[in-house]
C-alpha cells in the first residue's frame, strides 16, 4: 500500500479529495478476528498502482504474514478446516468468487 499520502490543510480539501486519494494510494479494508486460532486478519487495498491487494495475519499483536491477494479479496472467516474469502462480484453474470484456503496454501 502506498502511504505517501497528500497533506491537506483544510477539512474541505481533505473531504473533496478523499475518494480519489483512497483509490490512488490504497487503504485498510476490513479486520476479522478468529478467536479459535488466536489470529487477526486485516485486508487492504493497495491502490490503483497495483494489480493486487493484500492480507495481513497477526497473532498476539505481531504481524506473522503479509500475503498478496487478488483485487477485491475480502476475508470472510473460518469453518473447519478451511478459511474463506470472497472476490469481486460479477453482477452481469450473477456470479461470485469464493476462495477456500488454509494458511499453508498461501
Amino acid at each position: 500500500m502506498n502511504q505517501n499520502y497528500k497533506q491537506y490543510f483544510t477539512l474541505n480539501d481533505a473531504s473533496h479529495n478523499f475518494s480519489k486519494d483512497r483509490n490512488k494510494f490504497g487503504y485498510y479494508h476490513s479486520i476479522v478476528i478468529d478467536p479459535h486460532h488466536d489470529l487477526v486478519f486485516r485486508t487492504y487495498r493497495k491502490g490503483e498502482h497495483s494489480p493486487y491487494d493484500g492480507l495481513q495475519v497477526y497473532q498476539q499483536n505481531c504481524l506473522i504474514a503479509d500475503y498478496q491477494t487478488p483485487k477485491n479479496f475480502t476475508f470472510l472467516g473460518y469453518i473447519s478446516p478451511w478459511f474463506y474469502a470472497s472476490g469481486p462480484l460479477d453482477y452481469d453474470n450473477e456470479q461470485m468468487i469464493i476462495y477456500r484456503f488454509n494458511l499453508n496454501d498461501l
